[in-house]
């Protein structure tokens, strides 16, 4: 049986057609042109790419850019003697059924990459609205349950503009009850205060703690120390949805550390807030760390602070006024988790 057709191999000769005789029976095909050599094909390697009734275009396996265009008789002949075309979905299932090892590869390696990406590969390509997910469920636990008594809440604020004044976007300050002495920004603008620290600490001494987080976040540290603390977490935090009961892991590293002790000293400076206080608890924690000893160790574990603490805040202290709060404002602040407003009251964040 003999019929001719149009043979087409992009990337040879301009891609042009050229014409083809074509003998062929059930097992084999012989395309036969003019000046060119013959070439034999097998049937079982020809497929049935395009059939638009009266046309018919051939592709032949492990060969992406050759193509046999048959029309009249040679289609309608040719269409009798291979399988109709396959459906992609058909050839994925035959595929999957050939390489199940390679499927259940497939199956498994999104799992494994969630396990095993550190972290801080991810932070670069974390948008700010990703940002905010791997802190959101306590974010939201805290919106139910913060300390909203307005007195305290207003000598927060105050602080911040104090020490931040010429900032455009103020970081959110928030109360939180509870025993922990954790001061700890979180994504988004966002420092978090536990009545620990309000209540035990010297007012200057809390004041230390916020400027040291507000320099990491103008810094932009928290989503990388989030990426280094969580490590191969990141990723399924990032996605898995919120989690209300404990806040992102964070380790922050010592350059970073340093950098936000030098510009809370500075700020504290600029404010005429004493650094002597601070400077003292530092030395506590020190002092505490050796002994082994718990004092304030959950803010010691995850803010370290610059090498040999103390003696810097120590040495940054001569000349500064000792002014962090009015009377009336540390009042405010230690009663802040104690007392609950009698209407409702907007959380700060």
């Amino acid at each position: 049986m003999a019929d001719q057709g149009f043979l087409r191999v992009s990337g040879s000769d301009g891609d042009a057609p050229r014409v083809v005789t074509l003998s062929y029976n059930d097992q084999e095909m012989v395309l036969s042109g003019a000046r060119e050599p013959s070439e034999w094909v097998a049937m079982s390697a020809l497929r049935i790419r395009r059939d638009e009734g009266g046309q018919l275009v051939l592709g032949r396996r492990g060969a992406r850019r050759w193509s046999l265009h048959l029309s009249g008789s040679a289609a309608r002949n040719v269409r009798t003697m291979l399988p109709p075309a396959e459906r992609r979905l058909t050839r994925l299932r035959r595929w999957a059924f050939r390489n199940p090892k390679l499927i259940g590869i497939a199956i498994a390696a999104p799992f494994f990459l969630v396990d095993h990406i550190p972290g801080r590969w991810l932070v670069p390509l974390t948008t700010p609205a990703l940002a905010e997910r791997l802190d959101q469920g306590v974010v939201t636990a805290v919106r139910r349950g913060h300390c909203n008594w307005p007195q305290g809440q207003r000598a927060l604020d105050a602080l911040v503009r104090r020490l931040e004044p010429d900032s455009v976007h103020v970081p959110r300050i928030v109360a939180l009850p509870g025993n922990s002495f954790v001061v700890s920004a979180i994504p988004h603008n966002r420092i978090l205060v536990y009545n620990s620290a309000l209540t035990e600490a010297e007012p200057e001494v809390l004041a230390a703690l916020v400027a040291h987080e507000i320099a990491h976040i103008r810094r932009g540290d928290v989503v990388r120390a989030i990426g280094r603390g969580e490590d191969s977490n990141y990723l399924w935090r990032l996605f898995a949805g919120p989690d209300e009961q404990e806040l992102a892991e964070s380790e922050y590293s010592a350059a970073e550390e340093g950098a936000a002790d030098t510009d809370a000293i500075r700020m504290m400076r600029a404010a005429h807030i004493t650094l002597t206080p601070a400077a003292a608890f530092f030395g506590r924690i020190d002092e505490a760390n050796v002994a082994g000893r718990y004092w304030a160790q959950d803010y010691a574990a995850i803010h370290p602070g610059l090498p040999r603490r103390a003696l810097a805040w120590t040495d940054a202290a001569v000349g500064v006024t000792p002014v962090a709060f009015d009377r009336d404002q540390i009042d405010s602040l230690f009663n802040l988790c104690a007392y609950r407003s009698a209407g409702r009251v907007k959380s700060p964040i």
